[in-house]
């Protein structure tokens, strides 16, 4: 963990999952280890592909959904890392189950032999539940009276419970679900008076209670 002064660090946990069944396969910890694993490197190429785009570049076998009455989740760790697993605008069913499933199993098996890994948590790389939005110069004086309407029908469609001023023309809406922003942001850049749109980006660098979720596709798991 970073104190401030000490350089920042982060341990890469590596399981597999299938059915009731679960195998520790190693870590990767760069304060002892001196070589990376070949499985990291993987990882670490999903990893600055999200952090780029918002996108898991390499092919994905999840099948995806654009419903958004399938959001919000009963689990949220899941349904985020799920997110992150599928394709396209909310978590595809099948990825926040098996998610859901090895999550429990992972720290249900070794709870007791790598205690550390009950205080792993999921931190996603960008929201999921925030969308900014910059308005044209019209449409934000007819916002600042509160006459502004051209995007009730899609906060509506899409859970919004907020909407404010953030800075300049540009306003912040707050959903209760959580979305691929780049995707949702897609959307609502449709609407004439929308001049842009996108989600906030969520970089913790010095976090090293992140997990990296991907499918390893030649186990197909």
């Amino acid at each position: 963990m970073c104190s401030g002064c000490d350089p920042c660090w982060l341990v890469y946990w590596y399981f597999q999952c299938v059915g009731d069944s679960c195998c520790y396969l190693g870590h990767y910890d760069p304060r002892n280890d001196e070589s990376q694993p070949e499985w990291l490197a993987r990882v670490r190429e999903i990893e600055a592909c999200y952090m780029r785009t918002g996108y898991q570049c390499p092919d994905t076998a999840w099948v995806s959904s654009i419903d958004p009455t399938l959001t919000p989740r009963v689990n949220e760790e899941a349904e985020e890392m799920a997110l992150s697993l599928s394709t396209t605008l909310v978590a595809a069913g099948v990825a926040y189950e098996r998610v859901a499933h090895d999550l429990a199993l992972i720290r249900r098996v070794f709870a007791d032999s790598i205690p550390e890994v009950s205080a792993v948590t999921f931190q996603p790389y960008w929201t999921t539940n925030r969308l900014l939005v910059r308005l044209s110069a019209s449409a934000f004086d007819l916002f600042k009276t509160e006459e502004y309407h051209d995007l009730d029908l899609l906060n509506a469609r899409y859970g919004a419970i907020r909407v404010t001023h953030a800075i300049y023309t540009t306003i912040l809406i707050e959903f209760s679900g959580r979305y691929r922003m780049p995707q949702l942001a897609s959307i609502y850049t449709t609407v004439p008076s929308v001049d842009y749109a996108y989600g906030d980006r969520f970089v913790f660098i010095c976090d090293p209670s992140t997990i990296i979720a991907w499918r390893d596709h030649d186990s197909g798991e």
